[in-house]
């Protein structure tokens, strides 16, 4: 009998300490740990980072290279068939480009998709938290009914079995019923 009232009593005390997160604590939570919601956030950057490239494309490109070779002239020979005097070549070649494209509409498109597709991610992500907090709010809500329904049938449990103080009585209500 008191097993059974230390369980009754724990099992009471149980429910009442899982109520101690409130409403706000839980969607804060929600909020920040979600993984959808996460992946939303990070489609934001990778967009972000879509128009920045976008915006790289009206900047101007400059371009450097270079070269060096050495050639082996000791084996030179003239029309003749007679050696050819001449001394090794050392060519040094360098060149440096600077080009900016003044007139290109397929850029200004790239843009324009992207700043679209930046501005459907933030939507996206409006909709999932939208999403996300109604089912949490949801889940919330039937957890604290499941609790009062379990509370109110505990109660009634132990209203339709009354306690007797020996065990002696217990066994005789017991077996009336």
């Amino acid at each position: 009998m008191k097993k059974t009232l230390i369980l009754i009593c724990l099992t009471l005390f149980n429910f009442s300490s899982a109520s101690a997160v409130t409403l706000y604590d839980a969607l804060n939570q929600t909020y920040q740990n979600n993984i959808q919601l996460n992946a939303e956030r990070e489609n934001i950057k990778a967009s972000e980072e879509d128009i920045n490239i976008s915006k790289a494309d009206y900047k101007p490109t400059l371009t450097l290279s270079g070269s060096k070779s050495i050639e082996n002239t000791n084996k030179l020979t003239n029309q003749s068939g007679g050696d050819a005097s001449s001394n090794d070549a050392d060519p040094f070649t360098t060149s440096i480009k600077l080009e900016q494209t003044i007139l290109d509409y397929g850029r200004d498109l790239s843009l324009e998709k992207n700043l679209i597709g930046l501005d459907l991610a933030k939507a996206k992500l409006i909709k999932k938290e939208q999403d996300i907090l109604y089912d949490a709010i949801e889940v919330f809500t039937n957890f604290l009914i499941y609790i009062n329904i379990n509370a109110k049938n505990l109660r009634i449990n132990l209203n339709v079995f009354p306690f007797r103080k020996s065990t002696s009585d217990i066994s005789i209500y017991a077996k009336r019923n």
